[in-house]
């Protein structure tokens, strides 16, 4: 037993080393028509659990860039590597580590700031749920921003956002979702949606959901830019599309809920309609005038009744 435990107690360190995994990749700076490596960045290893949050290690990246640590496998977590650069954080993609299987593809794209570099949309979900009881419709949109450039879209001052784009007028309940961004970093200001994080070269995806009138035959969704792709899901029947690029699609299935889908391609700067019935000002007069029907109806059936006895 004193044999084993002195074993256990020189080995356990070694055999603890060759468990580890190797976590690797490159640090770069993206320039007008190439990149260069971002020789001797201060590279941070991140590791989020559900019992864990926070950094692991650090260490200088070489001459050219690349990065090399050594972690314990964790299937259930994720790692991933960031290094700041000009003021602004910069973070690769996460990765999972499982025993036996490193990962060595991690990149850090990091990129000179501007407050004008362009920001288009590659894409863009709305999903426009049924109407509530409430008088109020849910609004789930998803933006795939994306910053075709060589230079980080960064506030040109405290005082104003990075981006903005406007959303249908008259929203309320405004939250944002599991994305790319932190919640923090998003706000709302009127019927504008305002972005104030860096959005660096490549693509940000932005979950927001919000609520509209019931009330609406039509759904006015501004575009502030165009977009590649768009898709518009619907959950009445009687939705449709009227603005012209739009095609009735195969309907969709989410959590049970059949939508209408409509799609269209290189949607231009504008507004797009989406025609609904009107079920929440329908509301509004159709017990009234239900009741006023069935009245007659017995008032009718009553008198009826009574020339029939006499």
């Amino acid at each position: 037993m004193l044999r084993a435990a002195l074993a256990l107690l020189v080995l356990g360190p070694q055999l603890a080393m060759a468990q580890q995994v190797g976590v690797a990749g490159r640090a770069i700076r993206v320039t007008a028509r190439d990149t260069t490596p971002l020789a001797g960045a201060m590279v941070v290893l991140h590791r989020i659990s559900a019992s864990q949050q926070g950094p692991l290690d650090s260490m200088r990246a070489g001459a050219d860039g690349r990065f090399n640590f050594r972690v314990a496998p964790d299937s259930q977590a994720l790692i991933l590597a960031s290094t700041r650069y000009s003021g602004i954080e910069y973070f690769s993609r996460p990765t999972r580590v499982a025993p036996g299987r490193g990962d060595a593809s991690l990149l850090i794209v990091a990129a000179d700031t501007s407050s004008t570099a362009p920001i288009s949309m590659a894409a863009r979900y709305v999903v426009l749920s049924r109407p509530a009881q409430q008088g109020v419709r849910g609004v789930l949109d998803l933006v795939v921003m994306q910053n075709r450039g060589d230079a980080t879209r960064v506030a040109p001052d405290s005082t104003q956002p990075a981006w903005t784009m406007r959303l249908p007028a008259g929203l309320a309940g405004f939250e944002v979702g599991d994305g790319e961004l932190s919640p923090a970093a998003v706000g709302l200001s009127g019927d504008t949606m305002t972005v104030s994080a860096p959005l660096s070269p490549g693509e940000r995806q932005l979950v927001v959901s919000y609520t509209l009138p019931s009330d609406r035959r039509t759904i006015d969704i501004p575009f502030d830019f165009a977009a590649d792709s768009v898709v518009i899901l619907a959950e009445e029947d009687g939705a449709s599309v009227t603005t012209p690029g739009f095609t009735r699609s195969s309907d969709q299935s989410i959590e049970g809920r059949t939508y209408r889908r409509f799609v269209a391609t290189g949607v231009r700067p504008g507004v797009v309609k989406v025609r609904v019935p009107v079920t929440g000002a329908m509301g509004k007069w159709l017990a009234p005038a239900l009741a006023t029907v069935m009245a007659l109806v017995l008032l009718v059936a009553t008198l009826a009744s009574l020339r029939r006895r006499r």
